[in-house]
């Protein structure tokens, strides 16, 4: 019995990283971690401008040219030129901030991606209803009869999904640098018996 526990400690001392094998380990995963930081900011930040310069186009639109673009003559009857440039505009913020923190997040500045992280949640969540609204108000007027309003479904759900996704990548990320960290703080001591 205690030579099958001897052998069993020699193969766990065998199985141990000295410090240096944990120091490469350690860099090797630090490095995988920062390629994966700068492709997910490389992704998430173009995609993210794009969605709200479309938005701020929108809003612009609005004030133009209210009736130009198609899901604002849809609102026609329910909501203002300038309610709808405010909803589109809040929506722009609401996907702008949420890239934002998308992007400080990656560049490791944890604090700034977390602090705005709340009120992104809340206009996005803001601009789903107030735009939920208008499509029930107009739905309402039409006896509820979808007759093409389904296309505009994406109008609430834009920047919900959005933040969603934002939500995501930066657990994602900042679960990646988490578990770095307790590697570091795990690493023990090499010692010859």
């Amino acid at each position: 019995m205690s030579t099958l526990r001897q052998r069993h400690a020699q193969e766990d001392v065998a199985s141990l990283l000295d410090e240096s094998e944990q120091d490469a380990v350690i860099q090797e995963l630090a490095v995988q971690s920062a390629r994966a930081r700068r492709q997910t900011q490389l992704c998430m930040t173009p995609l993210g401008a794009c969605l709200a310069l479309l938005y701020l186009y929108f809003a612009g639109q609005a004030l133009v040219d209210p009736w130009s673009i198609r899901h604002h003559a849809e609102l026609r009857d329910v909501l203002r030129p300038l309610a709808i440039a405010a909803g589109d505009l809040g929506s722009s913020i609401a996907v702008a901030a949420g890239t934002w923190a998308v992007a400080a997040y990656c560049n490791q500045s944890e604090h700034q991606g977390r602090a705005i992280l709340r009120p992104v949640v809340v206009l996005a969540t803001l601009m789903a209803v107030f735009w939920s609204l208008g499509i029930l108000k107009m739905l309402r007027l039409r006896g509820f009869v979808l007759d093409g309003a389904w296309r505009m479904f994406w109008l609430p759900a834009a920047p919900a999904v959005w933040t969603l996704i934002t939500l995501s990548v930066i657990n994602t990320v900042g679960a990646v640098e988490r578990d770095l960290r307790a590697l570091r703080a795990a690493r023990y001591r090499f010692r010859h018996i």
